[in-house]
């Protein structure tokens, strides 16, 4: 008898150890600071949240998306089929960090939206901030002389992407590729839902993606998997704008979903919204097969 109360309790201290250790790997200081840092960023657009919410909402959709658990989105889940379980995470972690380009700058008079209001920052968006979230990283993880613009918390110090990333473990490679869709997650709805005001190509689309790949150091050739990475992220990025993530959930970055209450409710923007989602439901499937041709056309895969 006590040699299997023995064997027991070193059953729970072994896996009680092994949980504590998994959990680890996904504590970051400079990661809460960070979304701390976030936090003070406040948009007056129809978003239906705050740059933290939004940026939890889209990888909350990620992390569901990757575990198949939206019956609804079936039709994205398909296209994270073929992602290894490391690939999942890494995406998903940029989808959290996608909008950093918003912040990091609290010299407000540089952004004509920006205004201070106490210890908060009002916006309504930032023109090119998707570059800017890539050259906040990769002017830590890669050449600061190059990529000069680094990431600035609102008292005026520096925040280290490369320290948050080697927190995290996240491997060289993975740190470019996640600079790669932070920089390129405008890109894909420029197809589906604002063709009137950008003129994008699937062709250009193809391009522009490329030249982050190159800028950014990535060594694997642009292929399918890349380019679905950057479309799962802009659709997630597009739900999050409009549809905020209200039920529990696994978070593959978190562990467990931090629910984010809805901050703007504009509800006589219903109509408007439901038909939005509907385009690039319909749209999405259609224009990712043209990319894809595009992509072979160039001898890529």
């Amino acid at each position: 008898m006590l040699k299997r109360l023995l064997r027991f309790f070193f059953f729970l201290l072994v896996t009680g150890t092994l949980l504590w250790c998994s959990s680890c790997q996904n504590q970051s200081l400079v990661l809460d600071q960070l979304l701390t840092d976030m936090k003070a960023y406040k948009t007056y657009s129809h978003h239906r949240g705050d740059l933290y919410e939004h940026s939890m909402w889209v990888e909350q959709y990620m992390s569901r998306w990757a575990m198949g658990q939206d019956k609804e989105m079936n039709w994205v889940q398909q296209w994270m089929a073929n992602f290894t379980e490391r690939e999942k995470y890494i995406v998903a972690l940029a989808g959290l960090l996608h909008d950093i380009g918003k912040a990091g700058d609290p010299d407000c008079s540089k952004n004509e939206s920006y205004r201070k209001d106490g210890v908060n920052i009002l916006y309504w968006s930032k023109k090119e901030h998707e570059y800017v979230g890539f050259e906040y990283v990769m002017h830590d993880i890669g050449d600061a002389a190059k990529f000069k613009q680094g990431y600035l918390n609102v008292n005026g110090q520096p925040l280290n992407f490369k320290q948050l990333f080697n927190e995290l473990h996240i491997a060289d490679q993975e740190q470019r590729i996640v600079a790669v869709l932070i920089g390129s997650h405008k890109l894909f709805p420029l197809l589906l839902v604002h063709q009137k005001t950008e003129k994008v190509t699937e062709k250009t689309f193809i391009e522009k993606v490329k030249k982050l790949l190159r800028e950014s150091g990535v060594t694997t050739p642009l292929n399918e998997k890349i380019l679905s990475m950057v479309m799962v992220l802009s659709i997630a990025d597009l739900c999050a704008s409009y549809f905020p993530v209200e039920q529990p959930g696994p978070s593959l970055v978190f562990g467990k979903f931090i629910l984010c209450k809805k901050v703007h409710e504009f509800p006589e923007e219903a109509s408007m919204v439901a038909a939005i989602k509907e385009k690039f439901t319909m749209r999405a499937p259609a224009v990712r097969c043209k990319i894809f041709a595009n992509l072979c056309s160039c001898g890529i895969k």
